[in-house]
């Protein structure tokens, strides 16, 4: 998948929940929740997150000038840790 497919999905797995990839980011999240890279990151208020662990914070160790939030990070099966904390789920 491209990068903007994958951020696109991820976004919209936020937006219109389903069991399968509320688990696959619940089981993220921890691993987020306690990595150095989950910084604060912009509008939380703006991200209406269920997984109180990650609700507001991005990615650091992503590159690039924009960090990834990790609401939408966690929830696409495309995406993968830059730390190596968690893989993506699909290729």
């Amino acid at each position: 998948a491209s990068k903007l497919q994958s951020i696109l999905t991820g976004w919209v797995n936020l937006i219109f929940d389903n069991e399968e990839v509320r688990l696959m980011a619940i089981e993220r999240a921890k691993h987020c929740a306690e990595c150095d890279n989950a910084q604060d990151g912009w509008g939380p208020e703006m991200v209406n997150d269920s997984i109180v662990d990650v609700k507001g914070l991005v990615c650091d160790g992503c590159s690039g000038p924009i960090k990834c939030p990790l609401s939408a990070k966690i929830r696409s099966p495309y995406e993968k840790c830059p730390m190596d904390l968690w893989q993506a789920a699909k290729h």
